[in-house]
């Protein structure tokens, strides 16, 4: 079991399992995130409007913004409340999009979400995929904190 003291850290590995277990179409080899998204057109053309390091930037927070709005109509759906955090959080608040080379969305839930996840543990998830399980600040002491 679960300590309330725990919060689940989603990244966008766990995203991209999610999309595709949710949202997959077997038959045509492909995820209609168009279909799911009212803002398809807004995630294609805001890359274009965020400072890259390299050419290949833009595909990837395509991607990533993609990614995140899939999640929210997941958490949505499933009644999961969450927030943003770490360099999404705070290249959000700073630039109002994503840091040029971020590799995830950092999103937390609550321990007591994990119950609207219940659905889903019996799918099949590759080792390549992680939650990382983290204390929440306010009951440990700094000195103890661990992210392990």
């Amino acid at each position: 079991t679960f300590h309330t003291a725990y919060l689940f850290s989603f990244t966008d590995i766990f995203l991209l399992c999610l999309i595709t277990y949710c949202y997959y179409d077997s038959e045509n080899n492909y995820i209609p995130i168009n279909i799911i998204l009212n803002e398809y057109d807004s995630i294609e053309k805001h890359p274009e409007k965020i400072q890259n390091c390299t050419s290949e930037d833009h595909f990837r927070q395509r991607i990533l913004l993609a990614m995140f709005h899939v999640w929210t109509h997941f958490a949505d759906i499933h009644h999961i409340q969450y927030w943003t955090v770490y360099g999404t959080l705070v290249c959000y608040v700073q630039r109002r999009g994503l840091l040029p080379h971020d590799l995830d969305i950092g999103v937390l839930i609550l321990v007591q979400n994990t119950e609207n996840l219940i659905p889903f543990s019996d799918a099949y998830f590759s080792s390549v995929y992680e939650i990382k399980l983290h204390p929440q600040w306010n009951v440990v002491g700094y000195t103890n904190r661990s992210y392990h």
